[in-house]
């Protein structure tokens, strides 16, 4: 299976595995961007993506470059019929970090997307183990 990527700016890097095993492919920065303290912004890309029949995307953070440095990927969905650039949305919690070209910034997940309709319904039963019980529920 492939999923093709078109490089907006040359100096894109295609998404990336470090290892096959990987769940997703890395991201990189095509841009040198310093965040402030508590700032939230967009990094571009410089890619687009097309992906195959039946699938899309989602975008995810690194948990080192949080760990690390503060800076929280937030998540995003990309649907398939989506053909624009793929920007990484960041909200700084840390101290001012420096962004720049070619950091790997997060990480994309691929994703199959099943056709689901929603069919409204008067009653099911909520007899289960959980039932109607939300958060919290299962313990500590």
């Amino acid at each position: 299976m492939e999923l093709k990527v078109k490089k907006l700016v040359p100096e894109a890097v295609l998404p990336q595995k470090n290892h096959i095993t990987d769940s997703g492919f890395d991201l990189y920065s095509v841009e040198d961007r310093t965040l402030r303290t508590g700032e939230r912004t967009c990094i571009r890309t410089g890619i687009a993506c097309m992906f195959p029949q039946g699938f899309g995307g989602e975008i995810r953070g690194r948990s080192g470059l949080t760990t690390k440095t503060g800076l929280m990927v937030l998540q995003g969905t990309i649907d398939s019929d989506y053909r624009g650039e793929l920007l990484v949305i960041v909200h700084n919690l840390g101290e001012e970090y420096t962004i720049h070209k070619g950091d790997r910034i997060a990480q994309l997940i691929i994703e199959k997307i099943y056709p689901f309709s929603v069919v409204e319904c008067e009653d099911f039963s909520t007899e289960t183990t959980r039932g109607t019980n939300g958060f919290g529920s299962s313990g500590k």
